[in-house]
């Protein structure tokens, strides 16, 4: 008796809830990020630069825990455990590139 097949089942399915709350995370820090970069052209100039330093961590965290969020999608693409997550991870990669961009212009702007 293989008592260990139950829990082999229900683990992709616990991976995968997991991943999809880290994903409903993710995107709200995403939208967090992008209501800042859109008040922060705002904001008086001279508080622009130190707001765009603070932006700039935002989005490198952001970026941090899309990364670890993609290894386990990666992980679990290659059980074939759940495509819908493995294209959130690539639609999630996109916005965050959008957001890194726009960081930049912030930061360029202010500083020019």
């Amino acid at each position: 008796m293989a008592s260990g097949e139950g829990t082999t089942l229900e683990e992709p399915l616990q991976a995968k809830e997991d991943m999809e709350e880290r994903l409903d995370e993710l995107k709200a820090d995403i939208e967090f990020v992008h209501s800042d970069i859109e008040a922060i052209l705002q904001v008086a100039p001279k508080d622009l630069e130190e707001r765009c330093v603070l932006l700039k961590q935002q989005v490198e965290h952001v970026r941090t825990e899309y990364e670890s969020i993609h290894e386990e999608c990666l992980e679990l693409q290659k059980r074939r455990t759940d495509a819908d997550v493995v294209q959130e991870c690539g639609t999630l990669e996109q916005q965050i590139g959008s957001l890194t961009e726009e960081s930049r212009l912030c930061l360029g702007s202010v500083r020019s």
